[in-house]
């Protein structure tokens, strides 16, 4: 079973073992499987965030590509809107 633990746990959980308790005792008054606790501390010790990750799979865009995919179709329709627009001002033809 997945568990996620808020950042602040994971803080508190490092500190502890940080301030010299065995990563044993910690995970067994915490309640966090101790292979959990090491990764937190490798992750800690290399100066990543602790935050949980986002779930699921990468994005399938560059979140700056996804943007301009975005502001292009937003354009689209812009531009689609407007000519519509124009059409109904436009003289009918013979």
């Amino acid at each position: 079973m997945v568990h996620t633990y808020p950042r602040e746990k994971k803080q508190a959980v490092i500190a502890q073992v940080q301030e010299g308790d065995a990563v044993v005792d910690v995970a067994a008054t915490s309640g966090v499987h101790e292979r959990t606790i090491r990764k937190w501390l490798a992750t800690a010790k290399e100066g990543r965030s602790l935050s949980a990750t986002r779930p699921g799979s990468k994005p399938f865009f560059h979140q700056v590509a996804e943007q301009h995919l975005d502001d292009w179709a937003s354009a689209g329709i812009s531009l689609i809107i407007l000519s519509s627009a124009l059409r109904s001002f436009e003289k009918p033809r013979r």
